[in-house]
């Protein structure tokens, strides 16, 4: 009869298993018992609105406007229902400077803003104070920074700059794609109403019933569009509370595509004025 090796090794963790299993099995239970998780029930979501594939055109040709012009100047009217500003852009990409200037209803500049050599300085005339940005150089040293480099070879981006240009909406009309891939047109329901005029420019005509979290945030529920159909630049943003006007931002001239004087990227900051931030 041939003789069975027995393992003493794997006998003894065997034992050491057996012994321990009631501990094993109660242990979890009560681990089971006392520290039971519950995953929290998701909130459900509302589906996004259906929309038309003209309306994604459009939406693709606002996200994509500072591609399709060389050169721009505009001069924007905005009102609040309180206060009348206005607000001056001209961006020439062919030498990637740019001017931006608020003025106050009085007609005095209050803010000036300038692209120029590859630097970005803020002007704030009220208080004759100045902010200077690094060099493009000196952010590519800096890669947790952004850089003045979007959409390829363009320089000049305003909503996304180290200083982004303070002229509120007017700088978002120009390159609406804070608008056009947010949720202003995302979440909402979006209508193009035809095509209508302004400035001598054909525009595409665009409602927009506000999501109820965004008319909510915005105590509105309605914006309209005049977008630029050749530039997919807004001309036109009027918000609306039920028949009310709350607030409209309006092209009062508009020029792309033009030869820009270069005389006009310049800014006399006077000599006692304080820099009070290195950036």
């Amino acid at each position: 009869m041939k003789k069975i090796k027995i393992n003493k090794k794997f006998i003894l963790i065997l034992g050491i298993v057996v012994a321990m299993t009631p501990f094993t099995v109660y242990g979890a239970s009560q681990i089971s018992k006392n520290y039971s998780y519950t995953p929290p029930k998701l909130e459900e979501t509302a589906a996004k609105p259906q929309q038309s594939a003209d309306v994604l055109s459009l939406r693709g040709k606002m996200n994509q406007a500072i591609t399709n012009y060389d050169t721009l100047e505009v001069n924007y009217t905005q009102n609040d229902g309180a206060t009348i500003s206005k607000a001056y852009i001209v961006v020439d990409y062919k030498t990637n400077r740019a001017l931006g200037k608020m003025v106050a209803e009085n007609g005095s500049v209050e803010m000036e803003y300038l692209i120029r050599d590859r630097k970005s300085v803020q002007y704030n005339n009220t208080d004759n104070t100045f902010i200077e940005a690094p060099t493009l150089e000196e952010k590519r040293q800096q890669p947790s920074q952004r850089s003045f480099i979007m959409n390829g070879n363009r320089a000049v981006n305003f909503t996304s700059n180290p200083l982004p240009l303070p002229l509120g909406r007017a700088a978002i009309a120009i390159d609406p794609q804070q608008y056009s891939s947010g949720a202003l047109m995302e979440d909402s329901i979006v209508t193009l109403k035809g095509e209508g005029t302004h400035l001598n420019r054909t525009v595409e005509i665009v409602d927009i019933q506000l999501s109820p979290v965004l008319s909510e945030n915005s105590n509105s529920d309605q914006i309209e569009l005049y977008v630029d159909k050749s530039s997919g630049v807004i001309l036109k943003f009027t918000q609306f509370s039920g028949d009310k006007t709350i607030y409209e931002l309006e092209a009062t001239d508009f020029k792309t595509n033009h030869i820009v004087d270069q005389s006009l990227f310049m800014l006399n900051i006077p000599r006692n004025a304080e820099r009070i931030s290195d950036f």
